[in-house]
């Protein structure tokens, strides 16, 4: 909408690339975008494994990157190109456990995350953030992969470990169907 509407009547040229949403689309996407133009920036991805991707194209150009994606490896790299208009999981992930331990008042947790670099990297910040607050979680499990349909076997596992919440970090679409989202509802 900015670059649509631009001020004082200034015209913005904002080529769309196509990722494909995979890490190697991503990182192409902003070679051929970089390539065939002089960029002052780009609006980028949200997705973690897509920006790690993009990180050295962006060094490369020297074009900064903008983006609202939360992996917090990606603003801790030293990378002077990437500016994130979010806060990352590093300080997300802390309040996130203080909730479910602190308000919620919850000790049996029952913590899972999926394979991507979002779920991976907000996994290890949780059990961090819930070891500092002096809670284990009963039951943990980092090897979701995100196009998983059915949840009922990992649900059973969950409600074997007797937990009494589950923090779930991953990506959201298209992670469970209605009808599993449901039965994690439920138990």
């Amino acid at each position: 909408m900015a670059l649509e509407q631009a001020p004082g009547g200034m015209k913005a040229d904002y080529p769309i690339f196509d990722t494909g949403t995979s890490a190697t689309g991503a990182a192409t996407a902003l070679d051929k975008a970089l390539s065939s133009r002089t960029a002052i920036a780009a609006a980028v991805t949200v997705f973690g494994t897509e920006m790690v991707a993009m990180m050295p194209v962006a060094a490369e150009y020297k074009v900064p990157l903008l983006t609202i994606s939360g992996l917090a490896k990606i603003t801790e790299s030293g990378n002077p190109y990437i500016f994130r208009f979010l806060p990352n999981d590093r300080e997300i992930k802390v309040a996130h456990a203080r909730y479910v331990v602190e308000v919620m008042k919850k000790t049996k947790i029952a913590l899972i995350s999926d394979t991507t670099a979002y779920g991976q990297g907000g996994f290890a910040l949780l059990q961090e953030d819930f070891a500092k607050l002096g809670t284990k979680p009963v039951f943990e499990d980092n090897s979701i992969a995100p196009d998983t349909k059915d949840m009922s076997p990992l649900l059973a596992k969950v409600k074997a470990s007797g937990a009494d919440v589950i923090v779930l970090h991953a990506v959201s679409t298209p992670m469970t169907s209605h009808h599993q989202a449901n039965q994690v509802h439920r138990t």
